[in-house]
Protein backbone atom coordinates (compact mmCIF):
# COMPACT_ATOMS: atom_id res chain seq x y z
CA UNK A 1 0.00 0.00 0.00
CA UNK A 2 2.95 1.93 0.88
CA UNK A 3 4.39 1.82 -2.19
CA UNK A 4 1.28 2.54 -4.86
CA UNK A 5 0.85 5.51 -2.46
CA UNK A 6 4.33 6.55 -3.09
CA UNK A 7 3.94 6.20 -6.55
CA UNK A 8 1.13 8.13 -6.81
CA UNK A 9 2.56 11.24 -5.52
CA UNK A 10 5.99 10.93 -7.79
CA UNK A 11 3.47 10.66 -10.24
CA UNK A 12 1.81 13.93 -9.70
CA UNK A 13 4.86 15.84 -9.31
CA UNK A 14 7.72 13.75 -10.56
CA UNK A 15 10.07 15.44 -8.51
CA UNK A 16 11.83 15.19 -5.01
CA UNK A 17 9.26 17.14 -2.36
CA UNK A 18 9.81 19.53 0.20
CA UNK A 19 11.05 18.71 3.71
CA UNK A 20 7.86 19.49 4.87
CA UNK A 21 5.72 17.40 1.96
CA UNK A 22 8.42 14.41 3.20
CA UNK A 23 7.05 14.72 6.47
CA UNK A 24 3.35 14.65 5.39
CA UNK A 25 3.72 11.98 3.25
CA UNK A 26 5.65 10.18 6.12
CA UNK A 27 2.63 10.83 8.20
CA UNK A 28 0.26 9.55 5.57
CA UNK A 29 2.34 6.10 4.86
CA UNK A 30 3.34 5.49 8.83
CA UNK A 31 -0.75 4.58 8.87
CA UNK A 32 0.23 1.66 6.27
CA UNK A 33 3.25 0.26 8.56
CA UNK A 34 6.36 1.96 10.04
CA UNK A 35 8.80 4.38 7.99
CA UNK A 36 11.00 7.26 8.41
CA UNK A 37 11.27 10.47 6.89
CA UNK A 38 14.86 9.48 5.85
CA UNK A 39 13.39 6.26 3.57
CA UNK A 40 10.51 8.33 2.27
CA UNK A 41 13.11 11.03 0.72
CA UNK A 42 15.62 8.02 -0.12
CA UNK A 43 12.93 6.50 -2.10
CA UNK A 44 12.10 9.91 -4.18
CA UNK A 45 15.79 10.35 -5.12
CA UNK A 46 16.05 6.55 -6.32
CA UNK A 47 12.45 6.81 -8.36
CA UNK A 48 13.53 10.12 -10.23
CA UNK A 49 17.35 8.41 -11.10
CA UNK A 50 15.44 5.16 -12.43
CA UNK A 51 12.67 7.46 -14.37
CA UNK A 52 15.55 9.53 -15.97
CA UNK A 53 17.78 6.59 -16.72
CA UNK A 54 14.61 4.77 -18.00
CA UNK A 55 14.05 7.78 -20.21
CA UNK A 56 17.67 7.93 -21.62
CA UNK A 57 17.88 4.16 -22.23
CA UNK A 58 15.83 4.54 -25.42
CA UNK A 59 17.90 7.54 -26.68
CA UNK A 60 21.29 5.76 -26.20
CA UNK A 61 20.27 2.31 -27.76
CA UNK A 62 19.19 4.60 -31.04
CA UNK A 63 22.27 7.28 -30.95
CA UNK A 64 25.35 4.78 -30.68
CA UNK A 65 24.83 0.79 -31.63
CA UNK A 66 28.22 0.81 -33.03
CA UNK A 67 29.44 1.54 -29.67
CA UNK A 68 27.89 -1.70 -27.92
CA UNK A 69 29.12 -3.49 -30.97
CA UNK A 70 32.86 -2.27 -30.41
CA UNK A 71 32.58 -2.96 -26.80
CA UNK A 72 32.48 -6.63 -27.15
CA UNK A 73 35.77 -8.28 -27.91
CA UNK A 74 36.22 -12.12 -28.28
CA UNK A 75 38.62 -14.30 -26.67
CA UNK A 76 40.31 -14.66 -30.47
CA UNK A 77 41.12 -10.82 -30.20
CA UNK A 78 43.01 -10.60 -27.04
CA UNK A 79 46.35 -12.02 -27.45
CA UNK A 80 47.81 -14.95 -26.19
CA UNK A 81 49.45 -15.56 -23.03
CA UNK A 82 52.66 -17.29 -23.15
CA UNK A 83 52.61 -20.83 -21.68
CA UNK A 84 56.19 -20.91 -19.92
CA UNK A 85 58.28 -19.71 -17.37
CA UNK A 86 60.44 -16.39 -19.17
CA UNK A 87 63.75 -16.17 -17.53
Amino acid sequence: MQLQILESIFDQGNGIPSKQKIKDITAELSQHGQISETNVYNWFQNRRTRSKRKEAAPLQNNAEPEAEEADEESPTDKKPKPDGPHE
